[in-house]
């Protein structure tokens, strides 16, 4: 008994092989096959002896990076005398199998507004319970990284206590942004516009300050922050978890009901399971701070097949940033962070903005660019322009969704199937998926 796929050619009735894996000989043996057991070992082929019940359990193993090849099982009946195949026996196949890949994926959410809280080195990250005034980070040359406002109610957080446990929050009574360079000082008061001071009923680790770029060191401490719930201005007062850049959203959200379309395509299911999953402090896009900012805030970065979404605000140039391998820590890691910046979103899609997709819906604006930063996460287009192409959609009726000859696409654009693309990519890691553009259904 053996697992066969696509390469085995006309012995089978189904000749078709929908992703090109033979085409890698990085396939170790024993990663693939059949076995017994359900944890192997594998191997190319199997015997087995049906037990009394005439049956017989086994397992078969696909290879572990792409998606879409079909398998079939060949089965031969041997004298068990013998051990010698049965003379004109007729082999048996089983249906056929495709295998898909599975990701999973974190979103996170930005908070709109907020602040980092300061702590000068390492030597000095706790946040005390009992205090009632806390320092805001400012940034290089004294600039302004928050955006609070007297009268804000806001929770205090850090990545180890999170929003979405307990907490506190208070209101600002007092902004202070002259008395030092490097941060502000904030009052914490009990009510919108009263004067008794709150005194926090918890402790929380800040980032320190890093000397030479006065940014916050995401490498270390828990990056303790401070985020709106409910602002002065009536603008911001929904902190539910149930809905996606809404009115009155404290978050900036990636919109995740696109994803499945273009990805569905080659053969790759991607789940979004709550499991860490949770609000992140306000923070200016800044390649200073990305890496380790989306390293400490990624729950899952030690699981396999995760990729990470995170909200933002904005970026000096893209609507969309991904992020996959950190080669300033020591030894490099990989990060595997997509950026989506909604506030950029949002503000692009008024109309008279003068962005080419003004007036149009900001959320499926933000489903494409998912759609997009996801590609880059699977490495499609390697050895292309940073990962993009010029060609259309594989179903014929637009761009590929890699394409940026045009305005980025309010309708989600899909994956495209140049099969005669120079652009193979073949370096591995589990996000490396054939989806774009050797890939696809062509059979």
């Amino acid at each position: 008994m053996r697992p066969v796929s696509a390469r085995w050619g006309a012995a089978l009735p189904y000749v078709a092989n929908d992703n090109e894996v033979w085409a890698d000989t990085s396939i170790p043996a024993g990663s693939w096959g059949l076995s017994a057991y359900s944890g192997g070992p594998f191997s190319e082929s199997l015997e087995v002896r049906p037990s009394g019940d005439h049956t017989a359990v086994f397992y078969l193993k696909v290879p572990p990076r792409y998606g879409g090849d079909n398998w079939q099982i060949a089965v031969k009946k041997v004298d068990p005398k013998t051990n010698q195949e049965v003379a004109d026996n007729v082999p048996s196949l089983s249906p056929v199998y495709t295998a898909w890949k599975r990701v999973f994926v974190e979103r996170d959410r930005m908070f709109r507004r907020g602040g980092v809280l300061y702590a000068p080195d390492a030597q000095h990250m706790g946040i005390p319970a009992g205090i009632s005034v806390l320092p805001v980070f400012k940034g290089p040359g004294g600039a302004q990284l928050d955006n609070l406002e007297v009268g804000d109610r806001i929770a205090l957080f850090d990545k180890d206590r999170p929003f979405e446990g307990p907490h506190d929050e208070a209101y600002v009574g007092a902004i202070d942004r002259a008395s030092d360079p490097d941060y502000a000082l904030i009052s914490l008061v009990t009510r919108r516009g009263g004067s008794e001071a709150y005194a926090t009923r918890f402790s929380y680790t800040a980032s320190p300050s890093n000397g030479a770029t006065h940014f916050p060191d995401y490498s270390q401490g828990s990056s303790a922050a401070v985020g709106v719930v409910n602002s002065a201005d009536g603008q911001i007062y929904d902190t539910a978890s149930n809905q996606i850049n809404g009115p009155g959203s404290a978050f900036y959200d990636a919109d995740l009901r696109d994803v499945k379309q273009p990805f569905t395509d080659g053969y790759v299911e991607v789940l979004a399971p709550r499991e860490g999953m949770g609000a992140v402090p306000y923070v200016p896009y800044s390649i200073d701070t990305a890496y380790r900012f989306a390293w400490l805030w990624f729950s899952n970065q030690n699981q396999t097949a995760y990729i990470h979404l995170l909200g933002g605000y904005d970026n000096p140039v893209n609507y969309g940033e991904t992020l996959r391998f950190d080669n300033s820590q020591t030894p490099a890691r990989p990060v595997r962070t997509t950026y989506v910046f909604e506030g950029k979103i949002e503000a692009a899609a008024l109309p008279g903005s003068g962005a080419c997709f003004a007036g149009n819906p900001v959320s499926l604006v933000n489903q494409a660019v998912i759609d997009h930063e996801c590609a880059h996460q699977f490495d499609v287009n390697s050895l292309s322009s940073v990962g993009h192409c010029i060609s259309d959609a594989w179903t014929g009726d637009g761009l590929c969704q890699m394409n940026q000859a045009a305005c980025p696409s309010v309708t989600p654009r899909r994956l495209d199937a140049d099969f005669d693309s120079p652009t193979s990519s073949h370096h591995g890691d589990v996000f490396d998926v054939r989806v774009c553009p050797e890939g696809l259904p062509h059979d």
